[in-house]
């Protein structure tokens, strides 16, 4: 059974290391995105790096701030997230990326808030 990959994250367990390695992976993501319709998508603590020139990439900052970023994504303690009451331009990740693809399309640009484990 063949299964066709949509989406890519990059630095599943860690952070881009430096402004030539963004240059690398927007190059990657435009030609995944060209040639094969992947999005490819990353989160980021880094806000000495520049993301605005990395067009191909999703990028979602955990520091406000971050130049490029399309969202900024916010972990907050269990207790937190379950009494929270979600304002205008927030958004309360359900933790479940195969039924939500807010973190990898640039539709939603405010912060999203998820529970962290």
């Amino acid at each position: 059974m063949k299964i066709k990959i949509t989406k890519l994250r990059l630095n599943e367990a860690g952070d881009f290391r430096n402004q030539e390695e963004i240059r690398k992976m927007n190059k990657v993501a435009g030609r995944l995105r060209k040639e094969h319709g992947i999005v490819t998508y990353a989160y980021t603590a880094r806000n000495d790096l520049d993301f605005s020139k990395a067009p191909n990439i999703i990028i979602n900052g955990s520091n406000p701030g971050t130049r490029g970023a399309v969202r900024e994504f916010r972990c907050i303690d269990p207790d937190e997230y379950d009494n929270m009451e979600v304002s205008e331009g927030e958004y309360k990740c359900p933790g479940d990326c195969h039924h939500c693809n807010v973190c990898s399309t640039r539709y939603f640009k405010g912060i999203v808030y998820c529970r962290r484990h």
